[in-house]
């Protein structure tokens, strides 16, 4: 299958988690490939409402440090969020039980 890589995803409407990404993992293996989820919104926090966004969302990079970058031993969840959701974005992490890795990176 890996010779149908690159591949582009591009879903329209609202999927149940867990529906696609066991095969989409199957067929990557030890390649590098990333999703991205748009979120459209952040959920309230104890010290922050609920957020209509145009751009936040989750980025999971499997095998690289990045959705394009150089191919990495490991996987990386990238929160994207603006300027001023950071703290919700470590109030998300802990509520999982991990925490933000690095300060937050500017991207166009």
């Amino acid at each position: 299958m890996a010779e149908l890589l690159p591949l582009s995803l591009g879903l329209e409407e609202d999927v149940p988690f867990g529906s696609f990404e066991g095969e989409f993992t199957a067929v990557v293996g030890a390649l590098s490939a990333g999703l991205h989820w748009y979120l459209g919104a952040w959920p309230a926090t104890p010290s922050q409402p609920w957020r209509d966004t145009e751009y936040s969302g989750v980025q999971l990079s499997l095998n690289s440090r990045g959705l394009h970058g150089e191919p990495a031993a490991g996987h990386m969840l990238y929160v994207c969020v603006g300027q001023s959701d950071v703290e919700r974005a470590e109030w998300l992490a802990s509520q999982v039980g991990l925490h933000v890795l690095g300060a937050p990176v500017q991207s166009i």
